[in-house]
């Protein structure tokens, strides 16, 4: 069952690929997406958070920056930056990042419902509806940090409930202790902190 369901897994993956690749550059960029592009381009090319003014290549002035559109979600923005190194900035090679954590995303969903539900066809109905999800695929076909912000935000809840529901098993006295007297358990501390931290980076609804 779990090589036929891994078979499976893969095929729903290459459908919600396909779809969210598929004629990505089609549109051109919309008024949020220049916020993405631009504070993007002006890291490539300065290496500090600022808008690109690409009419006269060089980054706005500094009457014209907004902190609050160029510094956030600075760990998705530095990832599109890193495709200006081999490819210049058009709509299909900028929103790859955010077709990339759509893809990502199917599988993940995958594995978290398994966890919680141990029923094979249940995690892959899920991965299905989200490859083939409306919404999944805008944000996946968008140059937004809404993107990696769906898996981030699921990682770092995961991890928070296992910190809170997972028991210890280990032989750490510090972490029995913890275990025993507060019922958290501390190996999913570190590992939550960090994928808080991210998800918190990509945008900050996830201190809600």
């Amino acid at each position: 069952m779990k090589k036929i369901s891994l078979v499976v897994l893969f095929i729903i993956i290459l459908l919600g690929a396909g779809l969210r690749i598929y004629n990505l550059g089609e549109k051109s960029f919309d008024r949020d997406e220049f916020f993405e592009l631009n504070s993007s381009y002006g890291y490539f090319k300065t290496g500090t958070w600022v808008a690109w003014d690409f009419g006269n290549e060089k980054p706005f002035e500094a009457s014209l920056q907004d902190k609050t559109s160029t510094e956030r979600a600075e760990i998705y923005r530095w990832q599109i930056a890193q495709l200006y190194r081999f490819f210049e900035p058009s709509e299909t090679v900028t929103r790859s990042i955010s077709a990339f954590w759509g893809i990502i995303s199917i599988a993940l969903i995958y594995f978290v419902t398994l966890y919680f539900t141990k029923n094979h066809g249940i995690a892959l109905l899920a991965a299905f509806l989200t490859a083939i999800g409306e919404s999944g695929m805008i944000y996946s076909r968008r140059l937004r940090m809404y993107s990696m912000l769906f898996p981030a935000y699921l990682i770092f809840s995961w991890l928070v409930y296992k910190f809170y529901e997972a028991k210890y098993e280990g032989k750490n006295k510090l972490f029995e202790f913890f275990s025993d007297k507060f019922k958290v358990n501390l190996l999913y501390f570190l590992p939550a902190l960090i994928a808080g931290l991210i998800s918190y980076n990509v945008h900050m609804l996830t201190a809600s």
